[in-house]
């Protein structure tokens, strides 16, 4: 098997121009070799793409199967799961559960490589489906599950106050008038709080 060794640049530049022509070369040990040669030299996509002969999006593709759970390399190293799936669970964006799951049924046999584009492009677009969900879509003919609506935006600081009504208000204020002309000139706590609101009363209707 090739192993990405400690070799000058230029010759591991060569060993993975001509691994990737073979046809029998496996994925993982290819994202190795890509990854090996960009911890020593630096290089940008850009520059391996045009040493290698690969194209920007091969080296990028294979580069990404390197953010995937251990266990998914293990299958992809073995072939029980085929590049094209791998390539589509590095996308950003997936959390290792995620993909995980994704990956299910194209190791279970219940999906082919034939099915992964639709596959994938529904998995992105309704990212709460589950990989039943959208196994039963593509096999079984069933009908999309309806979307979940969008969370509520939450509230940030105090809400907003409630409205007052003005038949509210002016309750209060005929209410208040009434204790006023009953009034006598020993003030109590409980006079004084009523006339500040008053007070805010009046301001409230003049506003």
């Amino acid at each position: 098997m090739v192993t990405a060794e400690a070799i000058p640049e230029e010759g591991h530049v060569r060993k993975i121009a001509t691994y990737f022509k073979r046809r029998d070369k496996n994925c993982i040990v290819l994202s190795r070799l890509l990854d090996d040669l960009v911890e020593r030299t630096g290089w940008t996509h850009t520059d391996i793409a045009r040493k290698t002969g690969m194209s920007d999006g091969a080296v990028s593709h294979y580069r990404s199967l390197t953010r995937l759970p251990f266990a998914l390399r293990q299958h992809l190293e073995s072939g029980r799961l085929a590049f094209r799936v791998g390539r589509e669970l590095g996308r950003a964006g997936y959390s290792d559960t995620r993909r995980i799951e994704l990956a299910q049924p194209f190791m279970d046999g219940t999906l082919s490589t034939v099915s992964v584009d639709r596959y994938f492009v529904l998995a992105r677009k309704y990212p709460h489906f589950t990989s039943s969900d959208i196994v039963d879509v593509l096999v079984r003919g069933k009908a999309l599950p309806r979307r979940e609506p969008a969370e509520a935006p939450k509230v940030v600081g105090h809400p907003p106050p409630e409205r007052v009504r003005s038949e509210d208000v002016n309750k209060a204020a005929i209410h208040l008038l009434s204790l006023l002309m009953t009034w006598e000139p020993k003030q109590t706590i409980e006079d004084l709080q009523a006339a500040s609101t008053l007070k805010r009363v009046r301001q409230y209707i003049d506003a």
